[in-house]
């Protein structure tokens, strides 16, 4: 009887190990998921997509690509308006903007042609945001539309740090 146990027992413990591996598999794909193309809004005449956002210390990047359709147009990323809200409600302001070949800081905004049908890599950084916050609960983009000539404030809530790098960690 105690050997026919001991081999139900092993049995037991090799499905349980494969059930944690599958579900941290499963879990892992995921988060993987969650952390490409968070977002995706099509105005007319461009496209906002943003790809994940990260976290290194204190420092928070949003990472987005901005690409316009049918014609090259100038628009402007605005630092007023820009922001993020951590999950315990504490608001972050941006600290700079960054594209391919500009880099602007606190409290200037981010003026630039997008040539028709290329995506153009953005990222928008935030300082200070403590070790404590998780994910982002709301992340406020304003973008003006200067061809059009209209400002399209965007609401994007509830995204997640990909790569949850704190120091504390």
């Amino acid at each position: 009887g105690g050997i026919r146990v001991m081999k139900s027992y092993r049995y037991l413990s090799m499905s349980m190990a494969f059930a944690l591996i599958s579900s941290a598999l499963l879990a892992s794909n995921v988060k993987s998921q969650e952390c490409t193309d968070v977002w995706k809004n099509e105005q007319e005449g461009y496209e906002l997509v943003l790809k994940n956002c990260s976290r290194s210390d204190t420092e928070v990047s949003c990472h987005m690509l901005v690409t316009s359709k049918g014609e090259n147009r100038e628009m402007t990323i605005r630092s007023r308006g820009t922001r993020i809200i951590g999950d315990f409600g504490k608001e972050y302001h941006i600290s700079s903007i960054k594209s391919e070949i500009h880099v602007v800081k606190k409290r200037s905004d981010l003026k630039r042609m997008f040539f028709s049908d290329k995506p153009t890599s953005i990222v928008l950084s935030f300082t200070g945001v403590p070790n404590e916050v998780n994910k982002i609960a709301v992340f406020y983009i304003n973008v003006r539309d200067e061809t059009g000539g209209a400002n399209h404030p965007f609401e994007i809530p509830d995204i997640p740090f990909c790569n949850n790098q704190n120091s504390a960690e």
